[in-house]
């Protein structure tokens, strides 16, 4: 997919940012109380492995190309061609209100690591972590790709 553009969350660098810090602060941490008190040591990998957590999320990733849309989040992944896409709506959830792009027809969520059978199957990618508005880049793929799914 040499056409494809990838379109990471707002707060990417703010994440991996926290995460890295969090990862090289508890691994010191974790070996100066090694040596002392070893029995808080498990709370430190516990720490090391939501750093982890952190950069996963920070990876979350919208990629666009000519054969559809595909969504990559912390250990899964989505596939659908452009014909499954069924509209851009408002989509709330408790407080947050975004846009989300909808499909005809479910598409299947598989992890990463083991493609070869589905885990679950999403109606929809909620927008709210990327930016969305006129100037963004995901709205001008997505309007170059769909321009019949908006009105303006």
């Amino acid at each position: 997919m040499n056409d494809a553009l990838v379109h990471y969350q707002t707060n990417r660098k703010l994440l991996l940012i926290i995460g890295g810090i969090t990862i090289v602060v508890d691994l010191l941490l974790c070996l100066i109380f090694l040596m002392f008190l070893p029995t808080l040591v498990p709370f430190f990998l516990i720490c090391i492995i939501i750093g982890f957590f952190i950069i996963g999320v920070a990876n979350i990733k919208i990629v666009t190309s000519l054969e559809g849309i595909e969504l990559y989040q912390f250990g899964f992944y989505t596939k659908s061609h452009w014909h499954n896409v069924a509209r851009i709506a408002p989509y709330q959830s408790g407080k947050v209100s975004a846009q989300a792009i909808y499909f005809h027809q479910p598409t299947k969520q598989f992890f990463i690591f083991f493609p070869f059978k589905p885990s679950s199957s999403i109606i929809m990618i909620p927008l709210y972590q990327f930016k969305f508005d006129d100037n963004s880049e995901l709205k001008r793929a997505l309007r170059f790709y769909r321009p019949d799914l908006f009105n303006d």
